[in-house]
């Protein structure tokens, strides 16, 4: 069996040539392992064709995190769903820190349950489509940052500096439906890792919906990345049915599931159940 860390000189591009073989089963950890290579370190173990990764993230660099689980001190991604790789990257899992384990597969929560408590906290749909939506949309592509209806995106958690920076450096542009010049419906479109782009920051302003705005957006943005030849990643937490059912209304399938566990050191392990999310 082969471990590989983030941190060991040569072992980065082994990890990411191994996640890269499937970039949307493998979003997750690409994302922020690229976003934050000094606040994250990467565990892989292969052995016989199989992969399994772990990637160890610091609680504070992420403002979602931080507002979400104030007390953890570590997030920990897994990608595995292979009971015996998950036994192996576990024994490198610290045991006296407040933990957010982010879980694709009801096998690694399993294994998990028995040396962690867990206590399910979330879930989180990813969403993906290869065929563009046959649909009308009067919303407008916008690739300059000036202009950009930045308060909405500020109204989804998004930094007016980050979105600037993303869409000035081309790795992010806008779907944008004006009336009169003024925005009322916008989502962002961002890149994740090369060929994989994922949609965010989807927002109406309140006295526009109901008119299937956020539809009209979204279908520029799926057309947009398609056309270029990328993935389209549709993310959206599963309490979320307004936007769920819109992404099966534009003929997404449902690629992935996250689903995020606190584990806090000395609770008593609680019976979990997988929820019909994570199914």
């Amino acid at each position: 069996m082969r471990w590989l860390r983030s941190d060991r000189h040569g072992d980065l591009p082994l990890i990411l040539e191994a996640l890269r073989r499937d970039r949307l089963r493998n979003v997750s950890v690409l994302k922020y392992l690229l976003a934050f290579p000094q606040n994250s370190l990467a565990l892989q173990v292969q052995t016989a064709g199989r992969v399994a990764t772990a990637l160890l993230l610091e609680q504070r660099v992420v403002d979602y995190d931080r507002q979400a689980y104030p007390t953890a001190e570590t997030i920990i991604f897994l990608q595995s769903g292979d009971a015996e790789l998950t036994r192996h990257l576990m024994t490198a899992f610290p045991q006296d820190r407040i933990i957010v384990f982010k879980l694709m597969s009801t096998v690694d929560e399993a294994v998990l349950a028995a040396g962690f408590p867990l206590e399910r906290q979330r879930g989180y749909m990813t969403y993906t489509t290869s065929k563009a939506p046959d649909l009308p949309s009067s919303a407008r592509l916008e690739t300059a940052a000036d202009g950009l209806p930045f308060d909405l995106f500020a109204a989804q958690g998004h930094a007016a500096g980050w979105v600037r920076c993303m869409v000035e450096t081309g790795r992010a542009f806008a779907s944008v439906y004006r009336a009169a010049d003024a925005p009322l419906a916008t989502c962002l479109a961002f890149e994740l890792d090369e060929g994989l782009w994922e949609i965010g920051a989807l927002y109406t302003v309140p006295d526009a919906r109901g008119r299937g705005l956020g539809r009209q957006v979204v279908t520029t943005a799926l057309r947009t990345i398609l056309e270029a030849g990328h993935i389209p990643r549709y993310h959206v937490e599963d309490s979320n049915m307004a936007s769920m059912t819109l992404a099966q209304g534009l003929g997404l399938s449902r690629a992935q599931v996250l689903t995020h566990f606190l584990s806090v050191p000395g609770r008593a392990h609680p019976v979990t159940t997988a929820s019909p999310a994570s199914l």
